[in-house]
């Protein structure tokens, strides 16, 4: 039982990495395959489902570059999991937008493998809005997490390094005072 409580207390980042994956994933595959080929209003004048075929990327980018997307979207993966190895200082909130980010780069390329395009299905009616689906979302709010993320750690080095020259600044002047002290004593 130790060895469990320590390897999900080493890997606790990790399995919540893959658990908000395989849930954004379940959640953008079913949506995506209950409306294929479908349209309906969902929130009138706001919101409604239209279904789409994309073959290139955001705003149709690299059109019927089905194949260079794919390339793209692995060589993306890798450079996720990669990351995630060789980065130390994970927590929660790092976990959760690695994850988010990570399902919608699969739920697209695999869309792009299974089918040579990605379903998109939600229209934002109240505005020019390029067609899009969860899978989108998931990388989006990934990202803008992400970058909360790295503003928090940043904040965090800035106050921990402001700390550590405060101490440092106060282990000097007293070595000095007891150096004064020193050289007042054997004057």
């Amino acid at each position: 039982m130790e060895k469990v409580k320590h390897f999900l207390h080493q890997y606790r980042y990790s399995l919540v990495m893959i658990l908000v994956a395989v849930v954004a994933g379940i959640i953008d595959l079913i949506t995506k395959a209950v409306t294929d080929g479908k349209s309906s209003e969902f929130i009138n004048g706001f919101i409604s489902f239209f279904s789409t075929h994309n073959t290139g990327a955001a705003w149709s980018m690299l059109n019927e570059h089905t194949w260079l997307l794919i390339v793209l979207s692995i060589a993306f993966i890798g450079v996720i999991l990669f990351a995630h190895i060789k980065f130390k200082n994970k927590n929660f909130l790092y976990a959760v937008s690695m994850g988010l980010v990570l399902s919608g780069a699969l739920c697209n390329l695999f869309d792009r493998i299974a089918f040579g395009y990605v379903r998109d299905f939600i229209c934002l009616e109240f505005m020019e809005f390029p067609i899009f689906n969860i899978a989108d979302c998931a990388i989006t709010i990934g990202v803008v997490l992400l970058a909360l993320f790295f503003i928090l750690l940043s904040i965090k080095e800035n106050k921990a390094k402001k700390q550590k020259d405060t101490n440092t600044a106060s282990i000097e002047n007293i070595a000095g005072c007891n150096e004064d002290n020193a050289k007042n004593g054997n004057e």
